[in-house]
């Protein structure tokens, strides 16, 4: 649970990181797909019931132009389309306050664990100054008993709630944006591709396939999204557990596995990020970008804080 490092000449005891929730993760994956899965199999049967009904047109590229095709292919993604963008705004506001509030409460159950072990061990390192500075906030005597600590962190959970009820909102309405983008993107390219079925008087399986594919890249981008997201929102919130219990610094510690690991977040301190202190509210300065950063900050950064303590 606790180790001492060199940083910098500088000495630091190491807590242990709460990591985001695998299950979690699954879960929001799972919803977005849901999403996708069920907007995929509309859009098919919809589009596919028009081109069969149609087909004799389309089979003849001299009525490719024709407005009646044309113009039932604009009537029905138009229908698609406003249906469907007001399903993706009322269930992606539905789930993302779930993710939010989910991240919030697993975060916290893991990190009061966590915490009170660091606290006991600190205990009984009787390291009397970082002692004081970190037990000060709870009050006196207050690792005597559990049933103290748990009743003084309760109160500092309230606190929390207050303080994070903004970033729990900015970090809702982001991922309704994302979510709505899902959608945005995928009727886009569908479009695209009924138009150049009409125009081009391709066959109805060529479109089968086109279909196909842009159910499977939004599928992709959907998991992206929603492991991105995840990961995002668990930075944002643990940040300010952390700061909310008298932790100002972090270590940097590259998680890879991300859709493009960064080299500036590979390579170790001091030419990298890799292990290096930074400042849990100013953040750590990233060359690549030219601006502070934070752990996950960067689309698809999987990077976390290890926080720390000076002594």
């Amino acid at each position: 649970m606790m180790k001492r490092k060199k940083t910098d000449q500088k000495k630091y005891i190491t807590l242990n990181k709460t990591n985001v929730n695998a299950g979690l993760v699954s879960w929001y994956r799972t919803e977005l797909t849901n999403l996708v899965n069920k907007m995929y199999k509309i859009y098919e049967k919809k589009i596919l019931k028009l081109f069969k009904e149609n087909k004799e047109q389309i089979k003849q590229i001299r009525y490719a132009t024709d407005d009646n095709i044309g113009s039932q292919a604009r009537i029905l993604l138009n229908k698609l389309d406003r249906a469907y963008s007001e399903y993706y705004y009322n269930k992606g506001k539905k789930v993302s306050e779930s993710m939010v509030e989910k991240t919030s409460k697993l975060l916290q159950t893991s990190f009061e664990v966590s915490f009170y072990s660091f606290l006991k061990k600190l205990d009984k390192k009787a390291d009397g100054g970082v002692i004081a500075k970190v037990l000060s906030q709870f009050g006196p005597d207050i690792m005597s008993d559990k049933a103290k600590f748990v009743k003084a962190f309760s109160l500092k959970k309230k606190m929390f709630h207050q303080v994070a009820t903004n970033l729990k909102k900015t970090m809702i309405m982001n991922n309704v944006e994302l979510i709505k983008s899902i959608h945005q993107q995928f009727h886009r390219e569908i479009s695209q591709s009924v138009y150049d079925c009409i125009v081009n008087g391709r066959p109805q399986k060529e479109l089968v396939s086109m279909i196909k594919s842009c159910g499977q890249k939004t599928t992709r981008r959907a998991n992206l999204i929603a492991t991105d997201q995840v990961n995002k929102t668990h930075s944002v919130l643990y940040r300010q557990e952390l700061k909310q219990n008298g932790i100002t610094k972090a270590r940097w510690i590259h998680i890879g596995g991300g859709k493009k690991d960064r080299k500036t977040h590979i390579a170790k301190a001091p030419n990298g990020l890799n292990g290096a202190i930074f400042d849990l509210t100013k953040g750590i300065y990233d060359k690549a970008v030219n601006k502070f950063i934070q752990p996950a900050e960067l689309a698809f950064c999987r990077c976390q804080a290890e926080p720390v303590l000076e002594v």
